[in-house]
Formats: structure tokens, sequence, C-alpha cells
């Protein structure tokens, strides 16, 4: 890269930014700044970025994004009344093999809190069957940084990899199914899961353990009115008949 194509004044990034904001491409400038940022300390320039004229203006105009940016509303969490709906009802057009399948991924994600990654992970030799547990591993989590593992047991009740966007798919199909409305996607599972205990009688002490959360984020989704207690849980049993039937 030439010299001459890294220099840069504040007036020039001033300008770039308005030209921005008129252009209706806004949402990436944070990432320009940083690069013109990073391209000048590389060479041993002065950062024009850091400018007052540019962080005012800069400042100014995010401010009007985010008034104008389309509200990210809270996700929904996903009922245990649809998974019962979407094994009582097979969808039409849907394979039984992916029936079962979309199935046992929400009975556990739901049952063990998961995010969706880490569902999304998971092998047959990851559940094992004994008595009357399912014992699910987690590899690895977010909370796991250098992948120990966790053994999750929940009531006893060899394909691709899934990847999130498909799980979120799924979620859909249930709600879709059991003809429920809200914004559904793949975390629905991990919220719906979590409220479902919640309204069942576990504590947040509990809820956090089996979920692996490590923050208060999970406080404060509890706290939110309107949980009630769902009484058409899907026990593992149940899912492991419709499996051999």
């Amino acid at each position: 890269m030439k010299l001459e194509a890294l220099l840069s004044t504040g007036k020039t990034l001033v300008s770039f930014l308005v030209w921005l904001d008129l252009t209706n491409s806004f949402a990436g400038c944070a990432d320009v700044l940083a690069a013109v940022s990073r391209g000048h300390l590389e060479v041993q320039l002065l950062d024009p970025s850091k400018e007052y004229n540019v962080k005012r203006v800069y400042k100014a105009l995010l401010k009007e994004y985010k008034k104008d940016k389309e509200p990210n509303w809270p996700r929904d969490p996903l009922p245990v009344s649809t998974l019962r709906c979407f094994v009582d009802n097979k969808p039409q057009f849907t394979s039984r093999e992916f029936w079962v399948r979309d199935a046992a991924l929400v009975a556990i994600g739901l049952r063990t809190m998961r995010h969706p990654g880490e569902l999304c992970n998971l092998r047959l030799r990851d559940i094992k069957f004994s008595k009357k547990l399912c014992w699910v591993r987690v590899v690895s989590s977010k909370t796991d940084q250098f992948a120990n593992g966790r053994f999750l047991p929940i009531e006893a009740t060899n394909r691709g990899q899934l990847l999130v966007g498909a799980v979120g798919a799924i979620v859909k199909r249930v709600a879709e199914n059991a003809k429920v409305q809200g914004r559904y996607t793949a975390h629905s599972i991990r919220i719906g899961g979590a409220t479902a205990a919640m309204a069942a009688g576990l504590s947040l002490a509990q809820i956090r353990t089996i979920g692996g959360w490590d923050s208060k984020a999970i406080k404060k989704l509890l706290e939110q009115p309107g949980i009630e207690r769902d009484n058409n849980d899907l026990d593992c049993a149940s899912l492991a008949a419709l499996c051999h039937d």
C-alpha cells in the first residue's frame, strides 16, 4: 500500500461520515474508523479518527442512526406446549426422520437450556440412557473455555451437524405447527427452558447451574412478568417411545 493512500485528515473523515449517513451506509461506520485508525498507526502517523471534530460528528450521527434503526425486540420463550403439539401432530410434508430429530433437539434444548451452538454440536455418542435418566454431554460452552465438558441428567424419557440457523428454522416450524405467534429464534429454546423451569418451581441457582449462565442476564429474564406454569411438559420417555415405535 502506498503511503499517500493512507494519509487522511479530520476534515476528510468528517466529510466521509456525512456521506455515509446520506447514503444510508452508516451501519459500517465503526469498522471504517477502526480501519483508518489501524492503518495510520501501523505506519506511525497521527490517528485522525481521534480528533475532536471527528468524534463529535460521529457521536451525533450515531445518535440519529440509532433513533431511526429498527428496534430489536426481545425474543419470545418457546412454550413447552408447542413441543407437545409438534409431537402429537406430525407436520405435513416432513419426513419421519426429520420430525423425530427436530422433536429431540427441541426437547433436549428445553430441558438443558443450552445455547443453540451447543445443541448443534451434539452427537449420538453425547446422549446416553441409563435406567430412568437420560444423560447429555455438553462438550464445550461459552462458560467452559477449556472444554472440560459437562454431563447433564434429565428424566429418561448419524446425521450431519446442524447449523445455528437450522436450529432457528426448527424452532419456527414447531411454533408455527402449534399456531403460536411471537419472535422465535434459536435462542427461544434456551429462554423457554428457563422460564418453564422457573414456572415449575426451580430456584434461580438451579436454573443457572443447568443452563450454564454466569451473569445476571438470566435473573433479568426470569423477573419479567407473565411467566406461567405450563402443565404440558413432554417427558423423555414419551420421546424415546416416539423414536422406537
